[in-house]
């Protein structure tokens, strides 16, 4: 019989992490934490940015374009100065859901992680008319008198699309492939007569959408922008490459491309689908000094946050970038006031069987003004199930993780990490207590934190190999 061991942890966010039934983490696992941190800088110009990104990209780059474990998939984009007409498209990754909770109103509302924090759905509702994605359609239906209600069509989306619903604006987020490569579609209607939908303006943005997270009238976007997508790669044709001669003259081609290519090659960009069938020109989404990068590479692509704003009177375009990373955009999870965005360390050619994995975490403020602003990163040991692996409770952020430092075939052992803002460096996310020995060779199976208690669920798959005469 498969075994399943349940844990509860009280989360502390002092220097100690006790486990109901188990003991203090012991002064050695707290001294473990001096060197677990993660450094980052914002660019100052668009030098500096292409000073950090070219060097990445030569050592990443090869005959047939940046490897696809860096940066993206091969594909080959073709650049162009007008926007492009959409195709096929790209499926966003699926979002584990917990129980739906009950407004005062007396209808439920949509399921979400934290309270306040709206999160992209297949179904919103104000009360009376509910609005749900079926494949390239967004029904519109009226509870009171059970009519259907004209319907929104969306373009050839791949995947479902994810819908906010903020007072009498419902904002369509959908993922597709254009000859920009991976692309997002943000389109905003005013639902004052849902009968009557109106489209008030359609942003275009180069990249994929992972994750749509909305606070008051304000939705964030977490997008992931890859630079084999931006930047135009050669990709010789089969057998043009018979020898390591023209693999060499291949790679060296597209190391010129990147030498010359201008910091406006590398940047995603965006633009506008009137609503009058009209479009603007491409123009970059997000400049370079409001991009940063971790410590050590974390993929070479983008991940950025753009902003919609919800409660402008006018029909006046809202979705800008706001800030971003020089990594590849993992797990996202975001209380009322901050966002946090995972990425992991690259090691290129694999990692080594001595290498820690670590997950690097960036934590961006949703008060501000521009909607997003960088204030601080860190590491933590070990890698996360979902985005409900993290909670933010009293200052702190609680990570529930797995990790393997003996690599391949090692030993599992599952923990949770409280990480701080550092007081000698109020930039830097710092473990400040740990807790491991949750399951033995198990890893995390499920997570929930619920006010200062945390509940992790461990669990151990064997795969029996048979050899058979």
């Amino acid at each position: 019989m498969l075994r399943r061991k349940y844990l509860v942890g009280a989360m502390s966010v002092l220097t100690t992490l006790t486990i109901v039934g188990g003991q203090q983490a012991d002064a050695a696992a707290a001294k473990s934490t001096k060197g677990n941190r993660a450094g980052y800088s914002s660019f100052s110009s668009c030098d500096t940015f292409l000073k950090y990104v070219r060097p990445v990209a030569l050592d990443a780059v090869g005959p047939y374009g940046f490897n696809s474990n860096y940066g993206g998939p091969r594909t080959t984009v073709k650049k162009s100065s007008s926007p492009p007409n959409t195709a096929a498209p790209a499926a966003p990754e699926p979002v584990e859901e917990p129980a739906s909770q009950d407004s005062a109103g007396g209808t439920s509302t949509t399921n979400v992680q934290e309270a306040g924090v709206d999160e992209g759905d297949l179904v919103e509702t104000d009360g009376r008319i509910v609005y749900a994605v079926i494949g390239n359609l967004i029904t519109v239906t009226d509870t009171e008198t059970g009519k259907l209600l004209p319907p929104i069509q969306l373009a050839n989306t791949q995947g479902d699309s994810q819908l906010i619903l903020d007072n009498k604006r419902l904002a369509v987020v959908s993922n597709t492939f254009s000859n920009l490569g991976g692309e997002s579609i943000v389109a905003v209607y005013d639902v004052t007569d849902p009968a009557n939908l109106r489209r008030l303006h359609t942003t275009h943005l180069e990249g994929s959408v992972i994750a749509t997270r909305s606070v008051g009238n304000r939705a964030r976007l977490v997008v992931s922008t890859s630079f084999g997508q931006r930047v135009a790669q050669k990709f010789p044709d089969p057998g043009q490459i018979n020898s390591q001669k023209d693999a060499d003259k291949a790679t060296e081609a597209n190391k010129k491309i990147i030498r010359t290519a201008p910091a406006s090659d590398w940047l995603p960009r965006k633009y506008v689908e009137r609503a009058d069938g009209s479009v603007s020109p491409l123009e970059t989404a997000l400049p370079c000094g409001q991009i940063g990068r971790p410590a050590d590479p974390s993929g070479l692509g983008l991940t950025w946050v753009a902003t919609v704003d919800l409660d402008l009177p006018n029909a006046s375009p809202v979705v800008r970038g706001a800030a971003g990373v020089i990594a590849t955009g993992g797990i996202t999870y975001a209380s009322p006031d901050t966002l946090y965005v995972t990425t992991q360390q690259y090691f290129r050619g694999g990692r080594p069987s001595n290498a820690k994995v670590t997950t690097e975490v960036h934590a961006f403020n949703m008060l501000v003004a521009d909607g997003a602003r960088w204030i601080a990163s860190g590491r933590f040991t070990g890698t996360l199930l979902s985005q409900y692996s993290m909670s933010e409770y009293d200052g702190a952020l609680r990570v529930a993780t797995t990790r393997n430092d003996a690599g391949f075939g090692g030993t599992l052992e599952s923990g949770v990490q409280n990480l701080m803002l550092d007081s000698a460096n109020r930039t830097k996310l710092k473990v400040v207590s740990e807790r491991w020995g949750l399951g033995t060779n198990e890893r995390v199976y499920a997570v929930r934190f619920v006010g200062p208690i945390g509940y992790v669920v461990t669990f151990r798959q064997v795969d029996p190999l048979y050899v058979l005469d």
